[in-house]
């Protein structure tokens, strides 16, 4: 069967209205507006919220973030570089990095919200979601290579992440997956009772057809859906695509996932992962679109003291033998240096007048009572050292 748009619909007409989407640029990114704190719109980012933005709603009761330099600068280069519809740039890797609690995450969630509101397909993953928590089964996921082989390698899903990641893909983009009709061909598992029943998907169905409400009752069957979703993504031509990975490193090295035998789970052992192992081919693979990823501090530290070791690391193998070996180094990948290759944002703690923007903030939203002096906000800043959350803790004391 080959694959491609179904005659009998008008896939082109269906999506002109989103046209004038992509010529879209928010008004609150504009450099006049940089230092000023404007609040996220949380129905765009249905994803899940890290840990860290959690903890500043909980501090400041509100749900909103500082417009920096650096997020004015990305949102307009990827503006810029949509031409006809086409996503025009010679790298398509873009990388969120600075040291730990600098405000990666709430840069890649402005990210995501811009790239929505101006008409982008959007997938964003949040990768330490994925690699901790309780619940994964071993899935027996086989190639087309390793069909004919007889080989059946170690696979493991997160169902209850892969329930999350497509139901939030299908609330943001609902509209607009129902306009792109299905480009690539895929083998869906469906259990019925006692029965599996292999189906292929019918030639003509759009993407929202694809996110079924029936495949969220079958557990087993999640990991192939999100394999049939990422692989549906990268072959969008008619709208910019968007794969957004906040907390990127956590797709490798050991995750914090157990067997019931003690055993920890490295993270390459999540079929999900795989997707992201290499960047530089996943970035490639995307007809129409880039590849976003934050990295963490932790990470970028040992890429500045490790670099001869990191290039020589291998990845832990896939059988039975030595499937559960530990790895020494969360960072132990064979692609661990890959990631630097793309075009690298650097995202700072804040600056003195950043932060004086934010001290000023807490007063005006009734955080605090008194106003700060320059002279206590440059000390308030030389004792948190920047750190957006250390800020707004301490501001309370005082």
């Amino acid at each position: 069967m080959q694959c491609g748009r179904f005659s009998s619909r008008s896939w082109t007409k269906r999506l002109g209205r989103w046209n004038d989407l992509r010529r879209y640029s928010s008004a609150e990114f504009l450099t006049e507006n940089v230092g000023k704190l404007m609040p996220v719109d949380k129905g765009l980012v249905q994803e899940g919220i890290a840990p860290a933005v959690l903890r500043h709603e909980q501090l400041t009761g509100r749900f909103d973030s500082l417009i920096r330099h650096q997020d004015v600068r990305l949102n307009e280069e990827l503006d810029n570089m949509i031409r006809e519809g086409k996503v025009m740039t010679d790298s398509n890797v873009y990388v969120l990095s600075g040291p730990t609690k600098c405000g990666k995450t709430m840069s890649m969630l402005r990210l995501v919200e811009q790239r929505r509101k101006s008409g982008w397909l959007v997938l964003f993953v949040r990768g330490r979601k994925w690699s901790f928590g309780k619940y994964f089964y071993n899935g027996a996921y086989k190639t087309r290579k390793e069909k004919m082989q007889g080989v059946e390698p170690l696979w493991y899903d997160r169902p209850e992440q892969s329930k999350e990641l497509l139901q939030s893909l299908k609330t943001a983009h609902g509209d607009i997956l129902g306009d792109l009709p299905v480009l690539t061909e895929s083998e869906i598992v469906k259990e019925s009772k006692a029965e599996s029943i292999l189906e292929l998907v019918d030639y003509g169905l759009s993407l929202h057809d694809r996110l079924d409400e029936d495949w969220f009752s079958f557990p087993r069957l999640l990991g192939d859906a999100t394999d049939a979703v990422m692989e549906e993504l990268k072959a969008v031509e008619d709208v910019p695509v968007m794969i957004a990975v906040d907390e990127y490193p956590s797709f490798f090295g050991m995750s914090g996932l157990s067997t019931p035998d003690g055993n920890r789970l490295v993270s390459q052992a999540l079929r999900f992962s795989w997707h992201f192992r290499d960047p530089m081919k996943l970035a490639n693979s995307i007809k129409n679109g880039v590849f976003v990823a934050s990295l963490s501090g932790r990470y970028i530290a040992f890429l500045n003291t490790k670099k001869e070791k990191a290039t020589s690391c291998r990845m832990v193998p896939l059988n039975e033998n030595d499937h559960y070996n530990l790895v020494k180094d969360p960072s132990d990948v064979r692609h661990v240096g890959d990631i630097t290759r793309g075009l690298t944002y650097e995202i700072p703690r804040f600056t003195e007048e950043e932060s004086r923007a934010v001290l000023t903030y807490t007063n005006q939203i009734g955080l605090v009572s008194d106003v700060f002096s320059p002279e206590k906000a440059n000390y308030l800043h030389a004792l948190t050292q920047g750190t957006p959350e250390e800020l707004l803790t301490i501001c309370k004391a005082f």
